[in-house]
């Protein structure tokens, strides 16, 4: 009998005993490949993270708010500025904003207002009041728009109005035809229309912006970019400073959640990887025990120690490619709720609860991180990722079956004949 059939044949020697055996192995090992995929996503998603936070300057006539962009009286800012902002480094767009409020009259002192936002939507399209923007009819303004009369609008104005997609409505004695109607997170939100920069300027008569909001290429630019905006325009003329979430402070606190995934992850695979060996050690101590009076026989009658020691180390290989077999199905299927261990622990040593609005009230800007959970991507077992846990399996199961093999091979076929386990 070849040394590859006997060796699959031990395995069914003890069919509890190995369901047992390659059940914690695989456990072991699927707890290693979704760590490492916990490991993978967060590597992967740091980058994207970045990218979603916030990156918004804003830049105002000094001592403004929010509150004087929503008066009829409010001081604007020359459009010449564009240019001169448009030649500080690191920065991916300049948006001029024209910040209005329409005031309805009421039979109570109670009196409705919409907040009228005009941009340009070649720099992006998002709700300076707060709240995310979702497109739930019709379409967003895109850069074509930028000379048309046309708007979205809340779906709180548009029920008000009964409005729809392509209706047609006036502000300040101006047409607009509507292309699309958006919910957001927020009351003021939904109250509010959004329409292109020009279309805006010629509606209200008006040269000047409100607030410009400028996009900083990174995360990491944001500070510099803010300090060659100072110097440029003058902080004494303007207040120039990023949106609250870019703070230090909430830049630590995402970073901390971050390195304690991956210290959590990490921790997981050097636990599943010792698990996995430790397991792989005592199993094949406990086979080798077993057959030690075999061994003794099959030295009787000439077989050599490396035939002998390939037989068992088939055998100690066949359980890790089993084990291997299970970790990947449990992977597969669990997980989710494996990884949620490691995010659960992570998750109690940050918070971010305590984070600070946007400059001038009104909370983070709508184009603030969207579809960002603060959660991770997709978990993918990958063919590099799967490879590993080949190798490791088989190693392990090598290293683990030495020991026990060596102590075997040292005994004389007449004391493994009188071994008693």
């Amino acid at each position: 009998m070849s040394v590859m059939s006997r060796s699959l044949r031990n395995l069914t020697r003890n069919k509890s005993r190995t369901a047992i055996v390659v059940f914690i192995v695989g456990f072991a090992l699927a707890v290693f490949l979704t760590s490492s995929m916990v490991s993978s996503s967060v590597s992967t998603n740091v980058s994207s993270l970045s990218e979603n936070l916030e990156t918004a300057i804003t830049v105002r006539p000094a001592g403004s708010s929010d509150m004087d962009m929503m008066r009829s009286e409010q001081e604007l800012m020359d459009e010449s500025i564009i240019e001169h902002i448009w030649t500080v480094g690191s920065i991916d767009a300049v948006n001029p904003i024209i910040t209005k409020m329409e005031f309805e009259e009421s039979s109570t002192m109670f009196r409705m207002g919409t907040r009228i936002q005009a941009m340009d939507p070649s720099q992006g399209v998002f709700l300076t009041s707060g709240g995310t923007l979702t497109i739930s009819s019709g379409r967003t303004l895109t850069a074509s728009d930028v000379d048309s009369n046309v708007a979205i609008i809340g779906e709180e104005f548009a029920s008000t109005k009964s409005l729809a997609v392509d209706s047609v409505f006036s502000l300040n004695g101006t047409s607009f035809t509507i292309v699309g109607i958006y919910t957001t997170g927020t009351v003021f939100g939904e109250q509010s229309v959004i329409l292109p920069y020009n279309a805006a300027k010629i509606a209200y008569n008006t040269s000047g912006m409100s607030v410009v909001y400028v996009t900083a290429s990174s995360l990491g630019s944001v500070d510099v970019v803010v300090e060659d905006l100072q110097a440029l325009l003058g902080a004494d003329a303007y207040d120039i400073s990023s949106v609250a979430a870019m703070t230090e402070a909430m830049s630590s606190s995402i970073q901390t959640s971050i390195d304690a995934i991956a210290s959590s992850s990490e921790f997981g695979a050097m636990i599943s990887v010792a698990t996995a060996g430790a397991v792989m050690t005592f199993v094949m101590v406990l086979v080798t025990r077993e057959r030690t009076k075999e061994i003794g026989v099959l030295k009787a009658l000439g077989f050599s120690n490396s035939r002998i020691s390939a037989q068992l180390l088939t055998e100690s290989v066949a359980f890790s490619m089993l084990g291997l077999a299970v970790g990947v199905a449990i992977a597969l299927f669990f997980a989710p709720s494996i990884a949620g261990i490691f995010m659960d622990t992570s998750s109690s040593n940050s918070s971010t609860s305590d984070r600070p609005s946007a400059p001038g009230g009104g909370g983070d800007p709508g184009f603030s991180p969207t579809g960002t959970s603060g959660g991770l991507g997709d978990l993918t077992l990958t063919p590099t990722l799967l490879m590993y846990g080949l190798v490791l399996g088989v190693g392990l199961g090598a290293l683990g079956s030495l020991y026990p093999i060596i102590s075997a091979l040292r005994l004389t076929p007449a004391e493994a004949l009188r071994y008693d386990f």
